[in-house]
């Protein structure tokens, strides 16, 4: 969720430094536990290194030459549509 909020632009196309990901995250992670009831907060970057690792596995980021953290785009995504 946090990759999104840096938009389009930079999300899908530019990518997002982990330590940048990483303070996004902990800051909607943290105004959203005031809020909602948040099961997985993450609150320790170990753990956010796995979710990083198995979403990378699962295809749905990459990591560029850059180390920087994208969303994957799919060719057959809008086909499923």
């Amino acid at each position: 969720m946090s990759l999104y909020g840096f938009g389009e632009q930079i999300a899908w196309k530019e990518g997002v430094e982990f330590e940048r990901l990483w303070d996004q995250t902990r800051f909607i992670g943290e105004m959203l536990v005031n809020e909602y009831v948040v099961q997985n907060h993450l609150t320790n970057i170990n753990e956010f290194k796995k979710v990083i690792n198995n979403m990378q596995q699962y295809g749905i980021i990459q990591i560029d030459s850059q180390n920087k953290i994208k969303v994957r785009i799919r060719s057959n995504f809008y086909q499923l549509l």
